[in-house]
């Protein structure tokens, strides 16, 4: 910001009249006060009132023409369509001919912002989104939502907070960004929960583990005949993201070493808060995960239970574990399938049964998240694309996207 003056320009005066009129009124108010202190009769200071409203009415006539002239639309854009000195454009703010490339430029810049080109990946590429180039007939422009090309930096493991008590919100999203890693979440839950006005079943934590060297992810669906498994899937997600961060620190391999350790502190944590005969089996939740080094290293991604972890193709998405064992559940069983994983300019879905069960059997919806999910997406968006209308899909749904930039 330039430095504030307080002396008055021969510029500012030309823009403004009102300065001239003040000091013309004070000098005329001295020469009456000065004419009444000395004894001189009041037709001085009548004299000096004339004065001053005839200087007044000189100085505005100049205004009140351009007044005037804007108002009978005397002001006129040159023809490359640049306002002319002093005109005012008669267009709205909100529809002139720079404000869709404005929206298009929002639209397209996340996928380059982030080093992923669609074109070279081996995915059928989604044409560019209509141009809005005027209103509607309601008089509203199309509303674009500002995408958000880099995520906020996962919260450490260690520093994650797990209550005593559980009431997650009916819906949660995020977007994060860790080393050449784009994070997507979303929960939300389902028809058959809102309905009867309970607690969100699923959940999911992303976070960075051993120093920030590491992503972990991890999603759990609580089962819906338990009816604690909210307390199941918001335990069970963070008490293993701070177990697989205390194994990766100390070098101890083994994820079903980690599944044991939060199956102890998952024990405890129940103990403490159900004291009334409540068994175990009330909390029980599937879980999948991913563990992966920031560089795009050799990972791993894990499963107890009917959630999985889907790999996107041309023709659909693929299980990087194959048919889940339907009767495994956390914490009654710590036996988990284990998959090594490699990474490319395609995205990896983790998903609760919510999300797997309907794009397993229904391909419309395999392939509308194929084509949505090329490149990483808003936090809004995501959780649009997850939205799929499916009435007979009443479940809670869960999902978190990663894509990984290769430099």
């Amino acid at each position: 910001m330039g430095a504030y003056h307080c002396g008055v320009t021969p510029e500012t005066q030309d823009r403004n009249p009102y300065i001239s009129i003040a000091a013309l009124v004070v000098v005329m108010a001295l020469v009456a006060g000065l004419a009444a202190r000395f004894g001189i009769n009041s037709f001085v200071a009548a004299i000096c009132v004339a004065i001053a409203m005839s200087g007044t009415w000189v100085l505005l006539s100049p205004q009140v023409e351009v007044l005037e002239s804007m108002g009978s639309g005397e002001a006129r854009s040159d023809a490359a369509g640049v306002a002319a000195p002093g005109a005012v454009s008669g267009s709205s703010a909100f529809a002139g001919n720079a404000e869709p490339s404005v929206r298009e430029r929002l639209r397209s810049t996340p996928s380059v912002a982030v080093g992923f080109d669609t074109a070279t990946a081996a995915r059928p590429v989604m044409p560019k989104p209509a141009r809005v180039d005027s209103f509607d007939s309601d008089g509203f422009v199309e509303s674009v939502a500002p995408v958000k090309a880099l995520g906020q930096l996962p919260q450490d493991a260690r520093a994650l907070h797990i209550s005593t008590t559980a009431e997650p919100s009916s819906q949660m999203s995020g977007a994060y960004t860790l080393g050449q890693f784009e994070v997507r979440a979303s929960s939300r839950s389902g028809s058959s929960q809102a309905g009867l006005n309970d607690f969100r079943q699923d959940d999911c934590v992303v976070t960075s583990a051993a120093n920030g060297r590491y992503l972990v992810v991890v999603v759990a669906d609580g089962q819906g005949a338990s009816e604690n498994a909210h307390y199941g899937s918001y335990w069970s997600c963070r008490l293993l993201a701070q177990a697989i961060d205390q194994h990766l620190s100390d070098g101890v391999p083994g994820i079903e070493k980690m599944l044991e350790r939060t199956r102890d502190e998952l024990q405890q944590l129940f103990d403490m808060n159900f004291t009334d005969g409540t068994k175990m089996r009330t909390i029980a939740t599937a879980l999948v995960g991913l563990i992966a080094p920031i560089d795009g290293g050799p990972a791993a991604g894990f499963r107890v239970g009917n959630g999985d972890l889907l790999v996107a193709g041309a023709d659909g998405w693929t299980s990087v574990f194959g048919t889940p064992p339907t009767e495994a559940v956390f914490p009654r069983s710590i036996e988990a399938d284990v998959a090594p994983l490699e990474f490319d300019n395609g995205c990896l879905l983790l998903a609760t049964n919510g999300i797997a069960g309907p794009m397993t059997a229904n391909d419309g919806v395999a392939m509308s998240l194929v084509e949505g999910l090329q490149a990483p997406v808003s936090e809004v968006e995501f959780d649009q694309l997850l939205s799929f209308p499916l009435e007979e899909e009443g479940d809670d749904r869960t999902a978190v996207g990663i894509w990984f930039s290769q430099k």
